[in-house]
């Protein structure tokens, strides 16, 4: 929006419709028992990350994750 408003192409002052949440996404029936961050570092819960480029993938990861498994 920082673009927008900086070359003079927004009709008013911008404001937020919408936000972002982060959340844990788990597969039906949640066979991991996942229920907080803590758990996502147990040996054999795979995870994934948002990729940089969108807004939820350029907040830090928290420091229980780990990088997803390949």
């Amino acid at each position: 929006m920082t673009t927008v408003t900086d070359a003079g192409n927004a009709d008013g002052a911008p404001r937020t419709f919408t936000r972002n949440q982060l959340v844990i996404a788990v597969p039906r029936g949640n066979p991991e028992a996942v229920t907080k961050l803590a758990d996502l570092t147990r040996p054999g819960v795979k995870v994934a990350l948002c990729a940089t480029q969108v807004p939820a993938g350029r907040r830090p990861a928290p420091r229980s994750t780990r990088p997803a498994s390949r």
